[in-house]
């Protein structure tokens, strides 16, 4: 399954899950051949069920008004039609933008395999091809795409660090783990997706807001699941060093996994990613002694493992009161909420919706 935002209780019940749940590439000349075969299930992660796909709808059934409470209520919400696809497609003249657009929002292989002959270094090509690759090697090349279209960006080596983990190369691993300690941007272009997805739509004819709605919650992450098993891989090779009697290498191992912790939350990002950032740190966070000194402010390991657990509880409080915020926001501050969550984050939009209608 992969992953979509969560609305409401739907938040509330991802995040459930999930708590409990527990250098240097090769030169590619040219992008990989997208398998026809469908991804392994382990490279996929668990979808947000916010919209529902309904049977295609004719090319003037649009839908109402609203869509937030549509969403909220749990009504389906129909997906773009082919003819309308197409349509976009040919107002930009079939660029790879729009051709990645298409295919995250049809599912359309040939429109993936067209917009990388069209784009071979666009990291947003690389990055969604990756998690529909057939096979281990493919991902590899597809990872090394990656890598080389964006070369500031940590994501690509995180990404890689788990693949040499479960290849059983935990020195590849620590190898991608250093570059992307040395990156200075960690970017995985959800904004960017949500925006051409949010541009598609206002161009098949759906009003704005209804547009931004559908965007926003039918987002796919699949790249969560993964920063989670990389947090337990982390913890375990700290205490493998650990246990060898290597504690200089524990150390900085359990570093690395803190600072890929921190970055999760370092731009705007959904609240699940919020969740998922504190969810590495406490994995790192469980294999120090509690007791040792975390920071330069007098916390200890302890400290912060209790303020992640406050931290969970806001993050259930504010996805509850996205729900609430929804169902009597008025139509333009519903606008500047969705534009809002692109520019600044889940967390920003809804303090931002909730001060303005006086919930706490």
């Amino acid at each position: 399954m992969k992953t979509k935002f969560l609305v409401a209780a739907g938040v509330v019940a991802v995040i459930a899950g999930l708590i409990l749940v527990k250098l240097f590439q090769p030169t590619v000349s040219a992008p990989p051949e997208l398998a026809d075969q469908a991804p392994d299930k382990s490279q996929q992660a668990a979808r947000r069920p916010v919209i529902t796909p309904a049977q295609e709808p004719k090319s003037d059934d649009l839908p109402v008004t609203n869509l937030s409470a549509n969403l909220l209520s749990g009504k389906e919400t129909p997906r773009l039609t082919r003819a309308q696809i197409d349509s976009c497609l040919a107002e930009n003249h079939r660029s790879a933008e729009s051709l990645l657009t298409a295919f995250r929002l049809g599912g359309d292989r040939d429109l993936l395999k067209e917009a990388a002959e069209k784009a071979p270094h666009d990291p947003r090509v690389a990055l969604t091809a990756l998690f529909k690759s057939g096979s281990p090697e493919e991902r590899r090349q597809w990872l090394d795409t990656f890598k080389q279209s964006a070369p500031d960006n940590a994501l690509p080596n995180y990404l890689s660090a788990l693949d040499y983990f479960k290849a059983g190369q935990p020195d590849q691993a620590a190898q991608e783990l250093l570059a992307a300690s040395a990156k200075s941007k960690f970017q995985d272009y959800s904004m960017d997706f949500i925006q051409n997805a949010e541009e598609a739509y206002r161009a098949a004819g759906y009003p704005g807001l209804e547009a931004k709605a559908i965007a926003t919650w039918s987002l796919e992450i699949p790249q969560f699941e993964q920063f989670r098993q990389l947090g337990d891989s982390l913890a375990q090779m700290a205490n493998s060093y650990r246990q060898a009697g290597d504690e200089t290498s524990a150390q900085t191992v359990l570093q690395l996994g803190l600072g890929l912790g921190q970055r999760l939350a370092s731009e705007p990002a959904p609240l699940l990613q919020e969740l998922v950032s504190l969810t590495v740190q406490n994995q790192i966070l469980s294999a120090m002694d509690p007791a040792s000194a975390y920071g330069d402010g007098g916390q200890t390991v302890k400290n912060r493992m209790d303020e992640i657990t406050q931290q969970r509880a806001v993050i259930k409080g504010l996805a509850q009161q996205t729900e609430s915020l929804l169902q009597v926001m008025s139509e333009p501050d519903a606008a500047n909420f969705y534009d809002r969550l692109k520019s600044f984050g889940e967390v920003d939009a809804v303090r931002w919706a909730a001060d303005k209608y006086g919930l706490k």
